[in-house]
């Protein structure tokens, strides 16, 4: 993580919570009001993925396997790669043995009114049921890619395999860390921790 992208993240944690005459005292207190404001944000994120259902924008099988699996914030992510597939265009480039690959023309916007074509190759192992675009979404954000889903639909598949669900962000797995107790948990009653 580069020194300003750290910095940025630092400064939207404490965003509203401190500022540039805080005291050294003061800012342990906001650290605390910040951590119990983030848990509370992510249990109510957690709260809503699990009662509220996002529609889905397409009658692409895949979107509704993300969409019953991911959390909302992350299935949004995946609605912008389904989303992206207007742009895309698939061509298959050879085949040897299980191993297809395929040609995916997007059309990347690059600012008002211009658009630019970028080709990327997208690898198809039938067999194993993997696919490996030259984009990198998938390995660097965790995000399936608008133009590997440009293959399936060529393809006509319509669920993905467990590999391609990530753990991190599916709405059914209750994260170990939420049920550690910590220290701004007792706070407000504990007069010896208020000290």
């Amino acid at each position: 993580m580069s020194i300003t992208k750290r910095s940025e993240s630092m400064h939207a944690f404490f965003e509203g919570f401190v500022h540039s005459g805080t005291t050294l005292k003061e800012l342990v207190n906001q650290f605390d009001n910040a951590l119990r404001n983030k848990v509370k944000v992510e249990v109510t994120a957690d709260f809503n993925s699990i009662n509220q259902t996002i529609p889905c924008i397409s009658p692409f099988g895949i979107e509704k396997q993300f969409q019953m699996i991911y959390t909302n914030a992350k299935f949004k992510e995946v609605q912008e790669e389904v989303l992206g597939l207007i742009l895309c265009n698939c061509t298959l480039v050879n085949t040897k043995g299980y191993v297809s690959t395929f040609d995916v023309l997007d059309q990347i916007s690059i600012d008002e009114g211009h658009v630019k074509n970028v080709h990327y190759s997208v690898y198809y192992n039938e067999e194993e049921c993997e696919f490996k675009c030259m984009c990198a979404l998938f390995e660097m954000r965790g995000i399936f890619c608008r133009h590997a889903f440009a293959v399936c639909r060529m393809k006509k598949i319509n669920a993905l395999p467990e590999k391609y669900i990530l753990d991190r962000w599916r709405k059914d797995l209750k994260r170990r860390y939420t049920l550690v107790k910590s220290s701004y948990d007792d706070l407000q009653g504990n007069a010896d921790a208020r000290r």
